[in-house]
C-alpha cells in the first residue's frame, strides 16, 4: 500500500505528491506523520492489483474510520459517511469490480472522531463467493460468541435470584457474560451501518471495562 497523509487526492491527482510506502496497521493513528503528534487527519491510500485474466473481485473494507470514499481505476464505487465535508459513519463496505490486467484501488479516509489512521484492518479481496463466505462465517462466529454469553448470563442471574443461592459470584459472572455479549456484538452494528458513531464506541468501551471490573470483583 501507499499513503498520502493529510491529503484527499482524487486518482488523477496522485502524481502531484510523493507517497509513503506502508502496510495496513503499521500506524494505528496518523501521529507518525504529524510534527505536533496529532492522531487525527485525512489520508489517501492506494494499492495496485494485477491479474493474468479478467476476474470479478469483491472487496470488503472493514471499519474505515470514520469516513471513506473508494475508487477503482478512477471510478467512484461508493464509501461510508463523507470525507469532505466530514461526516463520520463507520460501516463495513463491500465493493465489486472487474480486474483485467492492472487495476488501481484508491481509498480516501478522514477521521476527526477517534484515534485512527483511517485503515487499520486490511481489506479482504477475493471472488464474490469467497468474500460472501468469509462474511457469513465471521457473523456466525460472533453470533455464537454473543448468544452463548447471553445464555450464560441469563442462567447465572437466574441462579443468583434463587433464595438458596445468593452468592454474589453468580451476579458478577452474569454481568461479566452480559458485558462480553455487548462487546462481541459490534460486527452486527458495523454491518448495519448504524450512524451513532460515538455512542457505539462508548458502548464497546463500557463493555470492555465491565469485563475487567467484574473479573476483579469475582477474584
Amino acid at each position: 500500500w501507499q499513503i498520502w497523509p493529510d491529503a484527499l487526492l482524487a486518482p488523477e491527482e496522485l502524481a502531484q505528491a510523493a507517497p509513503v510506502d506502508t502496510y495496513i496497521g503499521q500506524h494505528l493513528t496518523l501521529r507518525a506523520y504529524h510534527a505536533d503528534g496529532s492522531p487525527y487527519g485525512a489520508a489517501t491510500w492506494r494499492v495496485r492489483l494485477r491479474t493474468d485474466r479478467p476476474v470479478t473481485v469483491s472487496m470488503l473494507v472493514p471499519e474505515a474510520y470514520c469516513a471513506s470514499a473508494v475508487y477503482v481505476d478512477g471510478t467512484p464505487l461508493g464509501g461510508t459517511g463523507s470525507v469532505s465535508p466530514y461526516l463520520p459513519r463507520v460501516l463495513d463496505g463491500v465493493y465489486a469490480f472487474t480486474v483485467d490486467g492492472d487495476a488501481e484501488v484508491v481509498i480516501q479516509t478522514a477521521n476527526f472522531t477517534h484515534y485512527s489512521s483511517g485503515l487499520i484492518f486490511p481489506p479482504v479481496l477475493g471472488s464474490p463467493t469467497a468474500v460472501g463466505r468469509y462474511i457469513a462465517l465471521r457473523m456466525a462466529l460472533y453470533g455464537l460468541l454473543c448468544f452463548t454469553a447471553l445464555a450464560l448470563a441469563l442462567f447465572s442471574l437466574v441462579v443468583w435470584l434463587s433464595p438458596k443461592a445468593r452468592d454474589p459470584l453468580y451476579l458478577w459472572f452474569g454481568v461479566l457474560c452480559l458485558a462480553f455479549a455487548l462487546r462481541s456484538c459490534y460486527p452486527f452494528f458495523r454491518a448495519a451501518g448504524v450512524p451513532l458513531v460515538r455512542p457505539l464506541y462508548a458502548m464497546e468501551d463500557l463493555g470492555a471495562f465491565l469485563i475487567l471490573y467484574c473479573a476483579g470483583r469475582m477474584v
